[in-house]
């Protein structure tokens, strides 16, 4: 081989050593990248067991909205309980007012 054949050689040895180093570059980053795919992905399954429960188990633990909506139930029952006793008080006003007026 001449001086010219083997320095294009190595040349093309050195490229390929580079282009190598710089695959091996990018392998390590997809890993690091994946890792931290599999890291989110572990976290959103989390979030969404938290805000709408585990799947299958709605009755035992309702997750964040079933206790939302188990709130705005709550609410609407304790509303509707107190219109009721101020229809009672009203009603218990009015008898106590005639009975005071029918003495008189």
């Amino acid at each position: 081989m001449n001086k010219i054949e083997t320095a294009a050689i190595e040349s093309i040895a050195k490229a390929i050593d580079s282009y190598r180093d710089e695959l091996h570059g990018y392998h390590v980053e997809v890993k690091q990248l994946i890792t931290r795919c599999e890291c989110c992905r572990d976290e959103v399954k989390q979030l969404s067991v938290e805000m709408y429960g585990p799947p299958g188990k709605k009755e035992k633990h309702p997750g964040v909205l079933g206790m939302v909506h188990e709130l705005w139930r709550t609410r609407r029952r304790m509303v509707r309980a107190m219109g009721a006793a101020w229809t009672l008080l009203a009603g218990l006003c009015t008898a106590a007012a005639a009975a005071y007026f029918r003495k008189n």
